[in-house]
């Protein structure tokens, strides 16, 4: 990869996660209110850390991108965001994220959503993303919507109903 793998915003730095972040992760994986958003349960630090080592080797062999999300200002975890569910024949991957609950409402993930978009197709060539927050997750609803996505129906998944988002970037041109 010629470009450096991560992105940066205004306040905000993704970079690939990475065993220094496990304290933050443990602590929003263990959020029973933050995990319930995506109808989880808590995890336990054990199970935390394991699931931190999975996406971490995700991450090495190009099955999912998961970016751990810092602050600029102190250098503070906030959360992450991840492309998985990939399909890159089609150039096509499922985004998520997730902010420990001290940062929601801020505007983090607005501002992270739509340069990690762009840092996943001008480094890994994914034009199109899709997303399934659940249909009560109003301020999910409201980031994908605002980020640009298409509602395109929903579907329901282990008892709970899910709103299915489509977003389609163009694509670069080498060296653009």
């Amino acid at each position: 990869m010629d470009r450096p793998d991560r992105f940066e915003t205004p306040r905000l730095v993704g970079v690939p996660l990475s065993a220094r972040d496990a304290e933050g992760f443990c602590r929003m994986k263990a959020d029973p209110v933050g995990t319930a958003a995506y109808f989880a349960l808590p995890l336990t630090k054990d199970a935390a850390l394991h699931k931190l080592a999975r996406l971490m080797a995700d991450h090495r062999t190009d099955t999912a991108y998961t970016y751990a999300l810092y602050l600029r200002q102190n250098d503070a975890f906030i959360g992450t965001i991840v492309l998985w569910n990939l399909d890159a024949q089609r150039h096509e991957g499922e985004v998520g994220y997730e902010l420990l609950r001290a940062y929601w409402g801020l505007g983090y993930m607005k501002e992270a959503l739509p340069a990690f978009l762009r840092h996943m197709r001008d480094t890994r060539g994914y034009t199109t993303f899709t997303a399934c927050p659940g249909e009560n997750n109003a301020a999910s609803n409201r980031l994908l919507l605002g980020a640009g996505f298409t509602p395109e129906g929903s579907a329901v998944e282990d008892g709970h109903t899910l709103n299915l988002y489509r977003l389609v970037m163009p694509e670069i041109t080498p060296g653009g």
